[in-house]
């Protein structure tokens, strides 16, 4: 007698088990559910890879293959990344709900991963904070990186212009060795001094830029506007 109802008790127990996963399991579900149905329903907006400046916008296909990147890898999607507060805080989808749709549609592994990670281990939310911060990232590094190339290709420039010039220099010397000493000094220093004078001249944008462009890493506050400007970013 005792054995049956033990078993009538364990049998009880597991239905209830059951019925409460199965409950859980079908919130999960309406919560993935609408979550999708309303980012779904948002109108794309603009890709982030097409947030560059007209000035930068040779770089908009190498900026949409880095930021494809992002989501083959699931390690950049946690909760640490998500639960770092950015300046302003609040809730991020109401602004980029249309850039994230936009990505999506574009974006396969995109979203596959949204697929398995929401809601089963980040929220919507945290999904897309992830996303933009390593979108911002990406972002910001490609354009230090083109920047200060560009930095180094114009100083080269500049070396090279002032080395040619030192060789012709040298080429004219004989000729005005053969007018006298004093002629030649007079002939050399002038452009010694025009030189000197032209190096004062150096555009100031462009020492700005170099002197902008350090070798460390990417300041915080730069990478905190770039996400701010994203996840605010119309459609």
């Amino acid at each position: 007698a005792v054995r049956p109802k033990a078993e009538a008790l364990a049998s009880a127990a597991s239905a209830v088990v059951d019925s409460a996963i199965g409950e859980v399991e079908v919130t999960a579900a309406a919560m993935k559910s609408e979550a999708v149905l309303a980012l779904e329903a948002q109108t794309p907006g603009i890709a982030p890879w097409q947030t560059l400046s007209e000035q930068f916008s040779i770089l908009e296909d190498e900026l949409r293959e880095r930021i494809m990147r992002i989501a083959q890898t699931e390690a950049n999607f946690n909760r640490e990344t998500a639960q770092q507060r950015r300046p302003g805080g609040g809730n991020i989808l109401p602004g980029c709900s249309p850039m994230a749709t936009a990505a999506l549609q574009a974006d396969e592994a995109l979203r596959a991963l949204r697929f398995r990670l929401v809601p089963s281990q980040l929220s919507e939310e945290e999904f897309w904070r992830c996303f933009f911060w390593h979108v911002a990232n990406v972002k910001c590094e490609l354009l230090h990186d083109w920047k200060t190339a560009n930095v180094v290709r114009r100083e080269v420039a500049m070396e090279e212009e002032a080395a040619l010039g030192a060789v012709e220099d040298e080429a004219a010397r004989p000729s005005m060795l053969a007018g006298g000493k004093e002629a030649a000094v007079a002939a050399v220093h002038p452009a010694e001094g025009d030189a000197v004078e032209g190096a004062a001249d150096t555009d100031p944008a462009l020492v700005d830029s170099a002197a902008a462009l350090p070798d460390s890493a990417i300041a915080m506050a730069d990478l905190d506007a770039e996400f701010e400007r994203l996840v605010a970013s119309p459609s």
